[in-house]
């Protein structure tokens, strides 16, 4: 069937449609989000400072690029506008599934392409990542994957070194720019290029040298650390890969696997994702007996293949595969599996069918990011009242003193105070009336 360019040009407007409406409904849906958890570390620890700044683990992940991101929202709005911090997430969330549709329309039919980046634009299931700036980190690997199949795909001139950029802005992300490697090193050695694997492979000895030489003794900026109530390792954390957790693998990689298809699907009906999964594994029958199944499935499947196993080794005993920072990953690379294996030559009713199953998906994945961020307003809230309790009480409380272990733990008085006078107050210290008691341990009255 031949591609009009009245479908091409279509498509094109459904796609951007798309990612318009997506980060739109994000920006509306995340509102009430505020910092969080993990930002308080980059906060605290990795504001300043030089190479260890940058480079000591945090939970075992190496996130150069994401402090990189954080520094230059420091610079540029402290911690008075997190809707800047927001904007940065939602904007990459969006490079991503542009990318994604341009990768697709040029290995499968535009319509297809779009319906493509319409499923990922709403992904619902991977709230975390879509809401949470510090979760940049699952984001970039991706990115960097997609610019390479690209650069390969177009063979430009300069495609080694933009390779060498792109494999390094993936590991530098989080551990998933591993899987991105390892899935780029598995293409280039069965395609046969030389060039293209001692490159990716260089960068993956990097990492490796990293995880094993500088990663088990490394500390964030000693001065941060060394402040009245700060903790003397600061933000490191240990999460480190168990050989226990192999025996766990292969229940591992079944949950994520079908955690994967309900947030594809947009549904958390196990039943669903069964009959979808069967539909998919007969799919994948029928591809492999059509000889549909080429290099770049086998390269795509097996970056998926090493996240399962290295989150799985990393995180089976104390973490759940449902988790959905993990589902975003996991469900663009099943996406970019499907794009390998569907006809170009695909009957109306077919696309009907499609059509009417990515609606749908669409409707589940924005309840989803509904209900995700129907309790922000309170939880935040809550935290927003303990800083600013803090702020007023600044100087009266015991520099150790934590202000919301649910919601910022690690984050204690007098780091917090060292850093809102570096980089501004997140909430005006007005929240918290005149009244209410600044000893420690005791909450503002509501």
């Amino acid at each position: 069937m031949n591609v009009t360019a009245r479908e091409r040009r279509l498509s094109a407007v459904l796609a951007v449609a798309a990612l318009v409406a997506a980060a739109a409904t994000i920006g509306l849906v995340g509102r009430a989000w505020f910092f969080f958890y993990d930002e308080w570390g980059v906060i605290l620890y990795r504001r300043s400072g030089g190479a260890s700044a940058f480079l000591a683990p945090h939970n075992g992940h190496l996130q150069a690029t994401v402090i990189v991101i954080y520094r230059v929202l420091f610079a540029a709005v402290g911690l008075r506008h997190y809707g800047a911090y927001r904007a940065v997430e939602i904007g990459l969330h969006v490079v991503c599934a542009g990318l994604l549709y341009l990768y697709a329309s040029r290995r499968c039919r535009p319509v297809v392409a779009a319906l493509a980046a319409v499923l990922f634009a709403f992904l619902g299931a991977g709230w975390e990542v879509l809401l949470w700036p510090v979760n940049a980190g699952f984001v970039l690997p991706l990115v960097a994957l997609l610019g390479c199949l690209l650069l390969w795909d177009a063979g430009v001139r300069w495609e080694l070194p933009l390779t060498i950029v792109l494999g390094v802005l993936a590991v530098a992300s989080s551990g998933l720019g591993l899987a991105v490697v390892a899935g780029l090193a598995v293409e280039a050695a069965l395609l046969r290029k030389p060039a293209r694997l001692v490159v990716v492979g260089a960068v993956g000895v990097s990492w490796v040298a990293w995880f094993v030489l500088y990663r088990p003794s490394a500390l964030p900026p000693a001065g941060l650390r060394s402040l009245p109530g700060a903790s003397p390792r600061g933000d490191v954390g240990s999460v480190g890969y168990s050989s226990a957790n192999v025996g766990r693998l292969p229940g591992w990689i079944l949950r994520s696997a079908r955690a994967t298809v309900e947030g594809l699907c947009g549904t958390a009906r196990p039943e669903v994702a069964y009959a979808v999964g069967a539909a998919m594994a007969l799919g994948l029958v029928w591809a492999l007996l059509a000889r549909r199944v080429g290099i770049r499935f086998l390269a795509v499947g097996g970056a998926l293949g090493v996240f399962w196993v290295l989150t799985g080794l990393a995180r089976a005993a104390a973490q759940s595969p449902e988790a959905s920072r993990y589902e975003y990953p996991a469900a663009l690379l099943v996406v970019l599996l499907l794009v390998e294996v569907v006809p170009r030559r695909l009957p109306a009713a077919a696309l009907g069918v499609g059509a009417l199953a990515v609606a749908l998906s669409l409707l589940g994945g924005i309840h989803t990011l509904n209900r995700a961020g129907g309790g922000a307003k309170a939880a935040f809230g809550a935290e927003k009242a303990a800083l600013a309790r803090a702020e007023r009480c600044r100087g009266r409380l015991p520099a150790a003193t934590p202000l919301d272990p649910v919601r910022a733990p690690g984050l204690t008085a007098g780091p917090f105070w060292v850093a809102t006078s570096q980089l501004g107050y997140p909430v005006p210290p007005e929240r918290v009336g005149p009244n209410d008691s600044c000893a420690p341990g005791r909450p503002p009255a509501r």
